[in-house]
């Protein structure tokens, strides 16, 4: 199951993307044509706090009203924003060791470019990679980002005026259920929320 955060006209709603027939289910709709309470998708937010109630619901409403052509929106004519607009808190961290080692060397390839030139540039590029610090391998390493700048997808990012330089990457979110801190790896799947089949 696929889910997506949209807007249709001046109202936004959540609903489950079939990818291949481009379109998207109206959770809420459905759930009210069912005599169910919508307040499961009121967002996405109230979705993951929902936990297994709401998704199975989520589910339940797909299988049972899949049909009814009313319900579903063709992808062209909605905006797809992000997922999860405003998580309550989102945290960026280095994920592997490659990129951790990369990143001084990025800086000091730009800082090069600005005092010496493209050449100087392209050699600081070329430089070896430095050692990882052992601290990566002790410790998940992040930083709390911005939770109200995240956009979805065909939205112009604005260049902030105090920025001299851009930077963009690929990024992979995991959005997290229930609360609890030091979680067994054996039961971390049991606080990811899994929206595939």
């Amino acid at each position: 199951m696929k889910l997506a955060t949209y807007r249709s006209g001046r109202s936004t709603a959540i609903g489950i993307v079939d990818a291949g027939a481009a379109r998207i289910f109206d959770i809420a709709a459905a759930a009210r044509r069912d005599g169910a309470s919508d307040a499961f998708f009121a967002s996405m937010l109230a979705l993951i706090d929902s936990d297994d109630e709401g998704l199975d619901l989520a589910r339940s409403l797909l299988a049972k009203r899949t049909g009814e052509a009313d319900l579903w929106l063709a992808l062209a004519d909605v905006e797809l924003l992000a997922p999860l607009p405003e998580p309550r808190q989102m945290r960026d961290a280095m994920s592997f060791e490659r990129h951790i080692r990369q990143s001084p060397r990025g800086m000091l390839a730009l800082e090069a470019r600005a005092t010496d030139g493209e050449a100087a540039f392209r050699a600081a590029l070329e430089a070896p990679l430095g050692e990882m610090a052992s601290i990566y391998r002790q410790l998940p390493i992040y930083y709390i980002t911005n939770r109200f700048t995240v956009v979805g997808p065909d939205v112009t990012v604005l260049w902030p005026r105090y920025s001299e330089v851009m930077d963009y990457e690929l990024e992979v979110g995991i959005v997290t259920r229930r609360t609890r801190a030091n979680i067994p790896a054996d039961e971390a799947g049991q606080y990811q929320l899994r929206i595939s089949p």
